[in-house]
């Protein structure tokens, strides 16, 4: 009998899993709400980082690429280059998405599961909606909501006045509000840009700025050549891998907001580290008064945050500090247990951190699971 797979995870590494698993005809079940983070998650006036081909799902004869998508979409010429030059606004981005999902050649079962444990030889999910999963073999694409971070500093603060940047539909409608921005990168710009018309804005950053066009702080050539090489960088010492992530990998803000952010007044370390509520408001260390913070402080993946595993089996996962330690072929210490995307990026680089890095890790996983079939 051929194993079964569980994918939990409907983001662009499951889904892209899901359809080169079909296209092997290999049996599986995907969990999640199809694109979620691009679909309610992102800013609507905003582009995406990188270009279309960073940015594309992949699918085995590009039947379900973004230039085949602009093809189908735009009536002439001059549209479809247009279409495909240079960063993707976001609400055209969701239209490929939408797209996509429409063109699905499996279902996608819209549930989160909510309890994933060990069954005899392999694996048992229940989801939130009550639906019960048996798999041989499971593979994580959890994305990155569960690893939302927001700085000690602010964990003192009551949960209704600190909203992370990842609530995009909680901070668009503010008007007429003191905010305080925590963060020093793109999502911090982005949002500073939308919000400082109709409201009053404090910014804190810890760091310096760093303005440069791509999302790595790398000439774009080496960009580019970094994430098109997952196959190499996995065989490379960790350690190393470790280090050159922490050295080029710092956030960065695009050049444009370079001006436009220069007069959002500053507050300092200690400001924000004297935040405290009084008489209704967030008073910080210079008596300045917010009515609330908006936490632009990124994520840090945590295997801990993935509270549906049941501890039996976060037990079997070896850990390297919080991430999970994966192989090459992107097996944890859990047998039968995969983990692809962001967490897996300490072993194969920068490109698991963009969709690009889905076509090798579906290619990946397709051919080492048919080979067991």
């Amino acid at each position: 009998m051929t194993p079964h797979t569980l994918i939990v995870g409907a983001g662009p590494y499951g889904i892209s899993l899901g359809v080169a698993l079909h296209h092997a005809g290999l049996p599986f079940t995907i969990v999640g709400k199809p694109f979620s983070l691009w679909l309610d998650h992102t800013i609507d006036s905003m582009a995406l980082r990188s270009d279309y081909q960073s940015s594309e799902l992949y699918s085995p004869r590009g039947e379900l690429g973004y230039a085949r998508f602009c093809r189908e979409t735009t009536p002439d010429r001059g549209g479809l280059r247009d279409s495909v030059r240079g960063r993707i606004p976001v609400p055209l981005f969701r239209k490929y998405l939408l797209w996509i999902r429409d063109r699905l050649p499996f279902p996608v079962l819209e549930d989160m599961v909510s309890d994933l444990r060990r069954k005899s030889e392999g694996f048992v999910a229940r989801t939130g909606g009550g639906a019960h999963i048996q798999a041989s073999r499971v593979v994580l694409a959890t994305g990155i909501e569960a690893h939302r971070h927001v700085p000690a500093e602010l964990s003192h603060l009551p949960p209704d006045r600190v909203i992370h940047s990842y609530f995009v539909g909680d901070y668009r409608p503010l008007r007429g509000e003191r905010i305080l921005v925590v963060g020093g990168g793109q999502s911090a710009a982005e949002a500073i840009d939308l919000l400082a018309t109709n409201n009053e804005i404090v910014w804190h950053h810890r760091s310096p700025l760093r303005f440069y066009s791509e999302p790595l702080d790398l000439p774009r050539p080496l960009f580019k050549l970094i994430l098109r090489t997952p196959a190499i960088l996995r065989l490379l010492p960790r350690s190393w891998v470790a280090r050159w992530l922490r050295r080029f990998t710092q956030v960065t803000i695009t050049p444009e907001y370079r001006e436009r952010l220069a007069p959002i007044p500053k507050a300092t370390a200690a400001d924000v580290a004297a935040l405290r509520v009084e008489d209704g408001a967030l008073v910080d260390g210079s008596g300045r008064r917010h009515d609330r913070v908006l936490s632009c402080t990124g994520y840090r993946y945590d295997l801990g945050r993935l509270k549906f595993l049941a501890p039996e089996l976060r037990d079997e996962i070896r850990c390297d500090g919080t991430w999970p330690a994966v192989d090459g072929r992107f097996r944890t210490s859990a047998p039968g247990l995969y983990i692809i995307g962001g967490m897996a990026e300490p072993v194969f680089g920068p490109a698991l951190r963009f969709m690009i890095g889905c076509k090798y890790t579906a290619q990946s996983l397709s051919s080492t699971f048919a080979a067991a079939a």
